[in-house]
């Protein structure tokens, strides 16, 4: 027998916004003491101390410092999801879809140089294995994104090709952007320029190529 779901009143104590707003304070103030001394030295007490909060109000919403820096890195790929499907919801031309394309770049780009906390959960990221598999299923639901915004121009071509192809736009644009930044000025636009050209050349080559279904569609599978 199944129970009946409460209602949305019955499951929201009254104490709920407050609880949203402390939570919202702790990871504002674990962003802006990641931008000034770096994931790896961000303590739960230091945090704590600073939204003026009791230690055990930390951990009743993040019992660690891994979770915490988890729900940084969930938000920070949540809102760039969020643009890329937005921007690629309706694509009518493979001409508006590079166009596309090369704003998501620059918007990743942007983002990635003006947020110091970003950059270092980003490579946080990279060193700390729970989140390895986190970042590379994240990369590819982007890249899967762009997939079927493709997939809807191209629709005869093979779909292993335009995933894989997606992949790759993916996921360089944060080696890239990376590089980019550590080199600085002026090689750093120049790098920008370079990667959003061989974007939209290679979209045009798997345009231009004759279209050859896979015969397993083996793409792969995001984990959970």
């Amino acid at each position: 027998m199944r129970h009946k779901r409460p209602s949305s009143a019955a499951l929201r104590p009254p104490t709920q916004d407050r609880s949203r707003r402390r939570r919202e304070l702790i990871l504002k103030t674990a962003a802006v003491l990641i931008e000034e001394q770096g994931a790896t030295q961000l303590k739960m007490a230091t945090i704590a101390h600073r939204a003026q909060l009791p230690v055990g109000s930390i951990y009743q919403f993040f019992p660690s410092k891994e979770s915490l820096l988890r729900e940084l890195v969930v938000a920070n790929h949540d809102q760039i999801r969020s643009k890329i499907e937005d921007k690629f919801a309706e694509v009518s031309s493979l001409e508006l879809f590079i166009k596309r394309m090369m704003r998501a770049i620059d918007d990743y780009f942007d983002f990635f140089f003006s947020s110091p906390a970003y950059r270092e959960l980003w490579s946080t990221t990279q060193a700390w294995a729970p989140l390895q598999d986190f970042d590379r299923d994240d990369s590819l639901q982007n890249a899967r994104t762009l997939a079927r915004a493709l997939g809807r121009l191209l629709p005869d071509h093979d779909p292993d090709q335009l995933l894989a192809a997606c992949i790759s736009y993916a996921d360089f644009s944060g080696s890239i952007a990376r590089y980019a930044h550590w080199i600085g000025p002026p090689m750093k636009d120049q790098l920008l320029n370079h990667f959003k050209a061989m974007v939209a050349a290679d979209v045009r080559r798997l345009a231009s190529n004759r279209p050859r279904r896979s015969s397993t569609a083996s793409a792969p599978r995001a984990k959970r």
